[in-house]
């Protein structure tokens, strides 16, 4: 009897250590990456969102590795960076890079090499986006009373660094309007020399690069006139 409690004992007691390794082994963090990244290409200052990638835009990404809470020091680990599939750059804590977008989208590969002793990946993907414009008409609806109104082009996402490099053209009911001294701003002046009639309006705004005539955006807005 005593010899068979032993082996009970013997048994438990291994079953506890077993079960003790792999709640430590469960309980183990993977780390994980923390990735950012953004093109360097023209918002508005009031943006906040993220700024997307178009054709031929630089785009910058970096990461950090988060090991139990903790920003891991990389600077002795090999860092691989491979784009579509080819290898990009790589070299001892590279955890920032560089590169300009093309025509399609991109796959971006991320390799830390011999961390722990086995090698960490991530993968993201890039999908190119076309430059937008938004008229900003400071109007609660489409419908606009007498008067003088200044309407504002905001552009989005052109491979430029100053407005200065854009050029604007507005329009009224498809004829060319002109602009004062500030191209993205158009005062639109509404006159009746009798009574008021109720009259549709379009007007449109198209912006473009004027060192790349192929990157080019527009906008179009419909308005009643009261």
């Amino acid at each position: 009897m005593n010899k068979f409690y032993l082996q009970i004992l013997i048994i438990s007691l291994v079953a506890g250590i077993c079960l003790l390794a792999f709640n430590q082994t469960s309980a183990q963090v993977i780390p994980e990456f923390l990735v950012s990244w953004q093109a360097i290409n023209y918002v508005p200052p009031s943006y906040q969102g993220k700024i997307l990638p178009t054709k031929s835009s630089l785009i910058e990404v970096g990461f950090d590795l988060i090991d139990n809470a903790k920003i891991a020091d990389l600077s002795k680990y090999k860092i691989s960076w491979t784009l579509d599939d080819e290898l990009f750059k790589s070299g001892l804590g590279l955890k920032t890079i560089r590169f300009n977008s093309k025509n399609t989208g991109h796959r971006l590969g991320i390799t830390v090499s011999g961390y722990k002793g086995a090698n960490l990946d991530k993968i993201l993907t890039f999908s190119r986006q076309e430059p937008q414009v938004i008229i900003d008409a400071k109007i609660p609806s489409t419908q606009i009373g007498l008067g003088q109104h200044q309407l504002e082009a905001l552009p989005y996402f052109f491979n430029v660094s100053d407005l200065k490099e854009l050029v604007f053209d507005w329009s009224t009911n498809d004829q060319p309007a002109k602009t004062a001294e500030n191209p993205q701003i158009f005062d639109l002046i509404l006159e009746s020399k009798g009574a008021p009639v109720e009259t549709n309006l379009n007007i449109s705004v198209s912006v473009i690069n004027s060192s790349n005539a192929l990157e080019y955006g527009g906008k179009k807005i419909n308005l009643t006139v009261k």
